[in-house]
């Protein structure tokens, strides 16, 4: 990106008559300006500097073309601005160009496509939050980055995912949807991404989790589904898990299954065996009146976390906590346990020498 082809010297003959040469800053150390052709639309990605020098493959670019407006980076790549929707502003790219924030720019379910294809193939990280425009992620999506490894879609208005929509993205470690309108996960979503380390689906109106969901992401680390009772207009939330929702799932260490509407007859006998590496066992706002002995076996040792805060609890059953030896905190707070319950409660952890916190 030389100045002296894309700098304010470069604005002349018919584009300055045409008084399109509107110096734009486009390198943070004033390097000089260029005459957009799609300064309205303005295409415009962060340029990364390293030690002054202008690195163009070190991150994505600006659009810089200073005459022709069919020539350049932006040729075939003009974004589509429906009469009623935000304009399209810019997507920030940064760190070596692995990184793309498009968070409230403008970007719809019209033109994401267009975006993505001046994202540059190094991309790794996509912030897409707070695009409101987008509705819906349909098949093979963002199969033209298949270098992908996060990809944040929260506070958008999504109703809609194609069972197709992550084909193409086998390195896909991080995905989260959460703050949209998705009432229904395709069972076979992540069937293409086998190194899925993260899943966060709060304040949605869904009603279940696929039995299936994870069982091609076994390598899955942190689980999150809040707040889904205040966001089905059922005012339920799930209500349920099937028996092998966590097969195979022995590196999983957080699972927060938070305001939902699990019950004492949502959990089959079993249903969290396989999660021996688990550490964060969340489920409080929930409806549970017993913590049942059944639950917690072997695979419990190394939880730390027991947060229970918030249910109906109202008995904890003699030995249920037995098999954690690695609690370090235990939330039994806003139940509705007796103080006699309360005392056995005590009991029961007061030889856990690493509990350093207990609420009741």
């Amino acid at each position: 990106l030389d100045p002296a082809t894309y700098g304010p010297n470069a604005c002349k003959g018919e584009e300055r008559a045409a008084g399109n040469c509107n110096t734009i800053n486009v390198f943070n150390s004033n390097l000089g300006g260029d005459t957009l052709w799609c300064r309205k639309r303005h295409l415009s990605f962060v340029t990364y500097f390293s030690e002054g020098v202008v690195d163009q493959n070190s991150a994505a670019f600006h659009c810089p073309h200073a005459g022709n407006p069919s020539a350049g980076i932006c040729r075939d790549s003009e974004i589509t601005i429906g009469k009623n929707e935000k304009a399209f502003t810019h997507c920030d790219v940064a760190g070596n160009g692995a990184i793309a924030d498009c968070t409230d720019v403008g970007v719809t379910d019209a033109n994401i496509g267009n975006v993505l294809a001046l994202l540059p193939d190094t991309i790794e990280i996509i912030f897409f939050n707070g695009n409101t425009g987008i509705t819906n992620l349909p098949a093979g999506l963002f199969a033209g980055k298949p270098k992908l490894k996060a990809l944040y879609l929260n506070d958008c208005l999504i109703a809609d995912i194609d069972e197709d929509a992550l084909a193409g993205l086998p390195d896909l470690e991080i995905f989260n949807i959460d703050a949209n309108q998705i009432t229904a996960i395709p069972e076979s979503l992540f069937a293409n991404n086998g190194e899925l380390k993260q899943f966060s689906a709060f304040a949605n109106p869904l009603t279940a989790i696929p039995e299936k969901l994870f069982h091609t992401t076994p390598g899955l680390e942190r689980l999150a589904i809040y707040d889904t009772k205040f966001y089905d207009p059922s005012g339920i939330g799930i209500t349920k898990l099937e028996p092998d929702v966590f097969k195979g799932l022995t590196k999983l260490k957080i699972i927060a299954l938070v305001n939902n509407g699990f019950d004492n007859d949502s959990f089959p006998e079993g249903v969290f065996d396989d999660l021996e590496s688990l550490q964060f066992f969340d489920f409080f706002g929930n409806k549970l009146t017993k913590v049942p002995a059944s639950w917690f076996g072997d695979w419990s040792s190394n939880v730390l976390r027991l947060a229970m805060w918030d249910n109906k609890i109202t008995e904890i059953e003699a030995g249920a906590l037995g098999p954690l030896d690695s609690l370090e905190q235990a939330y039994f707070h806003i139940n509705s346990l007796s103080d006699e319950e309360k005392i056995k409660l005590a009991e029961q952890v007061k030889d856990k020498e690493n509990l350093v916190q207990l609420t009741v």
